[in-house]
């Protein structure tokens, strides 16, 4: 993620990056061998660790010169209260959640933050540059987390299953991916030309012929609940976010 949001802000004129990790494995970025020299090049400090070594970081920075500095996290299920019992309460602290379309200019992104001034607002500015931004009570970040941080794996786990079935034409994988794309832009056309007037239910009726081929599937598809197994997916991943802020 943090080589997304790399991506997907470099072009931005006036921006400088650099970064900290155990491996510096990253050529085309500077690096630094200790969190406080990090801390003293950077005006704004991203946060893109896993959650179970947040505690790590947030205790090495406690001790560092924080004054005029932004905190941005996009830690899953790690809530800004979490993150202000290490760090002074004047610290900024902005929470994040993207997605990996970042690196694409297409996340839709989660943010709220513990204070309100000019930074805070760059900063969401310089994400709406990557597409869209929800300013969202924090309360809900984890249900946000469920549908967009971990929906593109949901989404593609559900187009493996498209693909495999395409596999059994007998096409190359080559063709049965570009065959899967092609499936999904007109989808998407299709709902994006006809969103405004029509809701979801009724474009499914549009392509849905009574006791046809669609209707057959999608009968399997509700008998067996599929769609309370698509949301209990989605609940799932919702608790696991706010579990790992406990």
């Amino acid at each position: 993620m943090a080589q997304a949001i790399y991506r997907g802000l470099k072009e931005d004129p006036g921006n400088d990056f650099a970064y900290i990790s155990k491996r510096n494995s990253y050529k085309d970025i500077s690096s630094f061998d200790t969190l406080s020299n990090l801390v003293n090049f950077s005006n704004i400090i991203w946060l893109c660790v896993k959650p179970q070594v947040l505690d790590e970081i947030l205790h090495q920075l406690k001790g560092l010169n924080l004054k005029d500095k932004v905190i941005v996290s996009i830690v899953a299920g790690k809530s800004i209260s979490f993150m202000e019992k290490y760090l002074e309460d004047d610290v900024t602290i902005i929470r994040t959640m993207p997605n990996l379309a970042i690196e694409y200019n297409r996340s839709v992104t989660a943010f709220c933050s513990n204070k309100k001034w000019t930074t805070v607002n760059i900063i969401k500015d310089d994400l709406e540059k990557l597409w869209k931004v929800l300013e969202l009570e924090e309360e809900k970040f984890d249900l946000f987390t469920a549908i967009f941080g971990s929906g593109p794996a949901f989404l593609l786990e559900i187009l493996q299953v498209f693909k495999n079935q395409i596999d059994n034409l007998g096409v190359s994988d080559q063709k049965s991916e570009e065959l899967l794309g092609e499936l999904l832009t007109g989808t998407w056309e299709y709902f994006k030309n006809k969103k405004e007037d029509q809701t979801i239910e009724d474009l499914i009726k549009n392509v849905t012929s009574k006791w046809w081929v669609t209707q057959a599937g999608l009968e399997y598809f509700w008998k067996n609940n599929g769609s309370n197994l698509l949301g209990k997916v989605i609940d799932v991943a919702s608790k696991r976010s706010k579990n790992l802020g406990s």
